[in-house]
């Protein structure tokens, strides 16, 4: 796994204490999206696994949970304009992309 090769790294990275708190940005995660909210998730899931803390932003849908936690992941879910579940464009990648930094400096 991707996390394995890099361990040596994370190592270095990571200080005395070994934990690290990790902020995942990405405009979709499931159930919304496909491969690269997909991998988002298992790389979430992997580095909660490790013992690490992880939140994820993200582009919310009707009918979703603003804020959840699963598998140990913290989720975020922003109001956007998407509208359908399976399809998003360029312009909506970039609303959300406006959010979640507005979302950062909030809560930095």
């Amino acid at each position: 796994m991707f996390l394995k090769s890099c361990r040596k790294f994370q190592i270095i990275k990571m200080g005395m204490s070994g934990i690290m708190k990790i902020l995942m940005l990405n405009y979709e995660y499931p159930p919304l999206g496909g491969g690269g909210g997909n991998v988002t998730k298992a790389l979430a899931e992997e580095l909660v696994a490790s013992g690490h803390s992880v939140d994820v932003v993200t582009m919310g849908f009707k009918g979703l949970k603003k804020v959840e936690v699963i598998n140990g992941v913290n989720i975020y879910r922003l109001s956007c304009i998407r509208k359908k579940k399976r399809h998003v464009n360029h312009m909506k990648c970039y609303h959300t992309a406006f959010l979640q930094i507005d979302f950062c400096k909030k809560y930095s």
